[in-house]
């Protein structure tokens, strides 16, 4: 289970915890949801991530800058494009300052 926990500054934290670690069930329903889970052991850790959402954070793979736009294709295959209107030192850096970019920080 993903949880997100606020700290004083506002930001959050996301924290994973296995999903047997509650008081909500009773040791026979917890022996039936065991049950189930190896039952559908091929089929539940995707449809568990398309129901929950993964618990990663992707990093950027590749950047790339047009003359408007600028595009991240992140690890988990999404990509973002940002119009360069918000970030007005790109928007105002030539084709070849907008090309000469490194991913730091591991993406």
């Amino acid at each position: 289970m993903c949880t997100t926990q606020h700290g004083g500054s506002g930001h959050g934290r996301a924290t994973c915890r296995p999903f047997f670690v509650t008081d909500a069930l009773k040791p026979s329903e917890l022996r039936e949801v065991e049950r189930l889970v190896r039952l559908n052991r091929k089929l539940l850790p995707e449809a568990w991530d398309d129901f929950f959402g993964r618990c990663i954070v992707p990093c950027a793979t590749s950047v790339e800058c047009t003359d408007d736009e600028l595009h991240v294709v992140l690890t988990d295959g999404r990509t973002l494009s940002v119009r360069l209107v918000w970030f007005p030192r790109l928007l105002a850096a030539t084709s070849a300052q907008r090309g000469d970019w490194r991913l730091i920080g591991g993406g």
